[in-house]
């Protein structure tokens, strides 16, 4: 799983310091599954995947190509362009995922 961090990483154009705090959150997201699918529904939608990443913001994040959200690099290219875009550093959403124990 190692490998699949560091090339999203890579793809995506973001800093190797965020491999690391991707797989903070994927291992309190998922537990590293990326065929986990959350029970409690959200607007409709239930978060999915690696990452746990709500279908409708996968797909308007989704990198052009890698469009299944169960596929565990797939999710986390579109998670990187969200958590970039919303918090600017994993780390940021970490810290609130802590906080708060979840979003």
């Amino acid at each position: 799983m190692d490998k699949v961090f560091q090339k999203a990483v890579e793809l995506s154009g973001v800093g190797a310091d965020w491999v690391e705090p991707l797989r903070l959150l994927a291992s309190k997201e998922s537990s590293l599954n990326p065929r986990a699918v959350n029970q409690v529904s959200v607007g409709g939608e239930n978060a999915t995947g690696l990452m746990q990443t709500l279908p409708s913001t996968f797909q308007q994040h989704a990198m052009t190509g890698y469009g299944d959200i169960y596929n565990p690099l797939d999710n986390l290219l579109a998670s990187i362009s969200y958590i970039k875009g919303r918090y600017g550093h994993p780390s940021v959403a970490l810290q609130g995922w802590e906080q708060r124990g979840g979003y």
